[in-house]
């Protein structure tokens, strides 16, 4: 929601922000919990290693940059709406 006399700067890193936020929560932990996976899975693997640092950086990284992408839409959209536009409907 727009507030009177917000910018439209402030909007669009408001919506930036919770989408940062909910990405964190979503990636750190699954972050953590494929790490204990894959170091528990480990033991059974033959010639392959259970931990690739690359994978454990480039695809949360991955993740975060289409998180924040899909996110700037919505964040662009927010900060062109009128707030009069929608005191007019109610």
């Amino acid at each position: 929601m727009r507030a009177f006399g917000a910018d439209g700067r402030d909007i669009r890193w408001l919506v930036l922000k919770d989408a940062l936020r909910l990405l964190l929560a979503g990636i750190v932990p699954g972050w953590l919990i494929a790490l204990v996976a894959a170091l528990s899975v480990g033991r059974w693997l033959i010639g392959v290693p259970a931990y690739d640092p690359a994978t454990f950086v480039l695809l949360p990284g991955a993740m975060a940059v289409v998180g924040v992408l899909a996110s700037l839409i919505p964040a662009y959209r927010a900060s062109r709406f009128d707030p009069i536009k929608a005191i007019g409907h109610l």
